[in-house]
């Protein structure tokens, strides 16, 4: 192995933990009044809540890797990463449906409109054992 072979393997390498260590909730927009914005608020309220981690809530245009699954990326709606997932022809259906769906590390949610993500994102909150009343 070269000098040179041995750097890009180290650039890898430290690329790859970079990955590892990339938490945060991707969104279209920051538009604050939006319900992908607002369903993202509440996830990060309560993942902050469980595990003690901030997730960031960022655009895609925001995000260092791109899609990477690797990341610990939740897509939130439909955007740029989500379009990259797996699941971009994930058929949504009526409005009210959705669906989560994860691939390693990332997880995508998605739903037939506003109200379908925003139920995807609570329904994603209740199998991590939280509870609305």
């Amino acid at each position: 192995m070269t000098e040179t072979d041995a750097d890009e393997w180290v650039k890898e390498l430290e690329n790859e933990k970079a990955a590892l260590n990339a938490y945060a909730l991707v969104v279209k927009s920051k538009d604050v009044d939006s319900a992908e914005y607002h369903s993202a608020e509440q996830l990060q309220k309560y993942l902050l809540s469980m595990t003690g981690k901030s997730f960031e809530i960022i655009t895609p245009e925001e995000s260092e890797f791109g899609y990477n699954n690797k990341c610990h990326y939740i897509i939130i709606g439909e955007n740029s990463l989500f379009a990259k997932s797996p699941y971009a022809n994930y058929a949504a259906g009526s409005d009210e449906t959705y669906f989560v769906k994860s691939d390693l590390n990332t997880v995508v949610i998605g739903g037939g409109s506003d109200r379908g993500v925003v139920y995807g994102v609570y329904e994603f909150l209740r199998s991590l054992g939280v509870e609305f009343f």
